[in-house]
């Protein structure tokens, strides 16, 4: 075992092996958001229509009362299931992008030259607040003019 750490040659590789493999994990994560997202809006307008269909038909009579009470459920349903998943891929995000902070960081301790380029925080728990709020790091270094 060496004890070079992020001196040794490797160090950097593995670092960056590392950012993308926590950038893929963000992608999948909003492409998983986006896909149920759509899905319960898909659900949800067809319940609409097909309870409009249905009323005009059966004049709003008792079976149709058993049939709106089943899909609205059933919409409900898949409509709490997407918000809870969401919160959860959301808390995932959080946890990469606190995994990217920390990366960031030893990226600094390998070159310090570097950190006025970084427009993102390189702290663990830097952009944890401003995530949660929707918009960049207060904090960064980006130019505001």
């Amino acid at each position: 075992m060496s004890d070079k750490g992020l001196d040794d040659p490797r160090a950097l590789d593995i670092l960056t092996t590392e950012h993308w493999s926590l950038l893929s994990a963000r992608t999948v994560g909003y492409q998983e958001m986006v896909g149920r997202t759509t899905i319960f809006v898909a659900v949800l307008s067809a319940t609409v229509v097909a309870l409009a269909v249905l009323a005009q038909a059966n004049r709003f009579g008792p079976g149709f009362l058993w049939l709106a009470l089943l899909l609205i459920s059933v919409a409900l349903l898949i409509g709490v299931a997407t918000f809870f998943r969401s919160v959860v891929i959301n808390y995932e995000d959080a946890l990469w992008v606190t995994g990217m902070n920390l990366l960031r960081k030893a990226y600094l301790q390998i070159v310090p030259e570097l950190e006025p380029f970084l427009v993102t925080s390189h702290e663990p728990e830097g952009d944890q607040e401003h995530l949660a709020q929707g918009h960049a790091n207060a904090s960064s270094t980006w130019p505001t003019a």
